[in-house]
């Protein structure tokens, strides 16, 4: 960060956990073979995602362990790890976004999204429940770390660019890209709920269909996905709308 430190990975073969090092960017320039390299993470802990501002290195933990955590670490003193965000009970940690003034994460529960602050330690209000990306293109914040732009859809709303600006705690669509003629279908109703599998375990489910055309001989499409600690996310198929206002 600021170019005052070095970051080094070294792959382990097939396996997606590296294990990075950190050391003073004046130090790598000025004496490289002699260079203190110090161990920030190691293949154990298997981080599957980290970031920096100009203080900490963030780490974003894979669901395996504890359905996932956000650590971080100051560069003058890699060793000592401090958790900032753990998953929930009921869902887990899958990405994060680190801006100069806060650290965004995007937390799944029964298989929608939601967008929390880190360093506020509190929900981002969303004009709907859905699926984020907070990697969209362009979504970098500002220099100041004041504006986030991220994706959001869901099973009724076409992808849309969001912007989110913290001194207005308030998130409003952007122009980047604005909602076609589909995007938005009025007669689409979603309901969430889960149900109870065979061991137990509660599986969330959402039911979508026309409000007009449902009833007990409505035909049904069943999409289901189990493995890896993952949930289907929510997003508007335009194929499925055909299928939906035929009373699917």
């Amino acid at each position: 960060p600021q170019g005052r430190n070095a970051q080094r990975a070294i792959p382990r073969g097939v396996s997606p956990y590296p294990t990075p090092y950190i050391a003073p960017l004046s130090q790598v320039l000025e004496s490289p073979k002699t260079t203190d390299w110090q161990l920030v993470y190691d293949f154990d802990d298997k981080v599957i995602q980290d970031g920096a501002d100009s203080s900490y290195l963030y780490m974003l933990s894979n669901q395996d362990t504890e359905a996932g955590k956000i650590t971080r670490i100051s560069f003058t003193n890699p060793a000592n790890h401090q958790v900032v965000l753990a998953a929930p009970e009921t869902g887990y940690l899958k990405d994060m976004k680190i801006t100069p003034k806060t650290v965004y994460a995007e937390i799944i529960e029964n298989g929608l999204s939601t967008l929390w602050d880190v360093n506020q330690d509190q929900a981002i209000p969303l004009p709907f429940q859905g699926s984020i990306d907070l990697h969209e293109s362009g979504s970098s914040a500002t220099a100041q770390g004041e504006t986030l732009l991220f994706g959001l859809s869901n099973w009724s709303h076409g992808y849309g660019i969001y912007y989110y600006d913290p001194s207005k705690g308030k998130v409003v669509p952007s122009d980047m890209r604005p909602a076609g003629p589909y995007d938005t279908p009025e007669n689409l109703t979603v309901e969430e709920t889960t149900v109870t599998s065979h061991d137990g375990a509660q599986v969330p489910v959402s039911i979508i269909y026309d409000r007009t055309r449902r009833d007990d001989s409505s035909p049904t499409i069943i999409e289901v996905y189990g493995a890896y600690g993952e949930s289907l996310e929510s997003y508007l198929s335009v194929e499925m709308l055909a299928w939906y206002n035929r009373g699917g």
